[in-house]
């Protein structure tokens, strides 16, 4: 007989405690945010091609022309205060200087 890994309600034994049910992960609002439908991408690229770069991203490609690549990452990570944010959008500047 295998021993289940979850609670059985019992008080006692391997797997006492209260039966749970483990609830889904619900995505934050932030992940979702990437992802999304051929229409809203056609739409960012527009906006972005018609207004261009903000003042911070054209430092952020100044920084990196230099060769300062820290320096521009722990810029970008103090303006949008996100590590992972951060990383994005360095890489999202080189990308614009290869193009």
């Amino acid at each position: 007989m295998a021993l289940s890994k979850t609670p059985t309600g019992v008080a006692i034994g391997k797997n006492h405690g209260h039966a749970t049910v483990a609830h889904a992960r619900v995505l934050k609002q932030s992940e979702k945010k990437s992802s999304g439908s051929k229409h809203v991408m056609l739409v960012r690229a527009v906006i972005q091609e018609v207004t261009g770069l903000n003042p911070y991203e054209k430092h952020i490609i100044e920084l990196l022309r230099l060769g300062k690549d820290r320096q521009a990452l722990r810029f970008v990570n103090r303006r949008l205060g996100n590590i992972k944010r951060a990383k994005g959008k360095v890489a999202q500047m080189q990308q614009v200087i290869r193009n």
